[in-house]
């Protein structure tokens, strides 16, 4: 699914999914920018292959201990900023 698809669905989703699908995406991009496999990353981070797999494709609600460890070994910075839903889809 591209980004554009992503964005359009994003609109009907409830704010759990559409969280679940920002995490997704922003841990998903961060992999594939720094040219690493899921196995690469598991080895980095310490986070199971699969697992990496699950929360990727939305199947998983990561814990937060997790959401670290994959930033940590991404060198990215997770945050969750509060928006108004009319402004979500302008930034």
């Amino acid at each position: 699914m591209n980004r554009k698809t992503l964005l359009a669905t994003e609109r009907l989703m409830p704010m759990r999914e559409q969280i679940r699908w920002d995490l997704y995406l922003s841990l998903a991009e961060s992999r594939y920018d720094k040219g690493l496999s899921q196995n690469q990353l598991a080895e980095l981070s310490g986070v199971p292959q699969a697992t990496i797999a699950r929360v990727e494709n939305g199947k998983l609600n990561p814990t937060l201990s997790t959401i670290v460890k994959l930033a940590e070994a991404l060198d990215v910075w997770m945050e969750l900023t509060p928006r108004s839903p009319r402004t979500r889809h302008l930034l």
